[in-house]
């Protein structure tokens, strides 16, 4: 879920826009173009001036709110129908049981429920574009302190590239010596 709330700001912000650039300058280009105040942070304010409108993509009836129906069917344009992994490659790892592929759409299905009822600020049962910009903006906000660093803006780093067991502390936070899963 943290995945589709990462997707959907990034895409709220235009990412897209700025593909031609290499990977630093291009998080670089894209909080200068979101941070209009210059003050070197991105408010709530100058997240929504400059993002898409995130019903869109979701809102298949086009009554420019999200019904849970909608946010659990929800898929993206320009997904490539079909396509279920990423590689192509074979896998040494033995290819779950039916019963298996069943628990874990159900415990998707779960978490997303109840991300849509955390989004759901005002309980209507529907989301509106200004819920998932907050919840958007809020899940971004990784230090809680209610503007965007160009840190929080840049992708995570993916597990397995260089990188010892894919686990990490957060920055700033005092674990006790135990590191958080990210």
């Amino acid at each position: 879920m943290k995945k589709l709330t990462l997707l959907t700001g990034i895409g709220l912000i235009g990412w897209s826009s700025l593909s031609s650039a290499q990977p630093g300058e291009r998080a670089q280009e894209l909080f200068n173009s979101l941070d209009t105040s210059g003050d070197g942070n991105i408010s709530f304010e100058e997240f929504l001036e400059n993002g898409r409108n995130p019903v869109e993509r979701l809102d298949s009836d086009a009554d420019g709110l999200v019904s849970l129906e909608e946010f659990l069917a929800g898929k993206p344009e320009g997904r490539r129908p079909g396509r279920k992994g990423k590689g192509g490659g074979q896998s040494d790892r033995p290819k779950p049981t039916a019963e298996q592929i069943a628990e874990m759409q159900a415990k998707m299905q779960e978490r997303a429920m109840a991300k849509f009822v955390e989004m759901d600020l005002d309980g209507d049962g529907l989301l509106s574009a200004l819920e998932i910009s907050e919840a958007t903006f809020l899940e971004m906000d990784a230090d809680g302190n209610g503007v965007l660093s160009a840190e929080e803006l840049k992708p995570p780093r993916r597990a397995g590239r260089g990188e010892r067991g894919g686990r990490r502390s957060r920055p700033g936070a005092n674990s006790g010596g135990q590191s958080d899963q990210i």
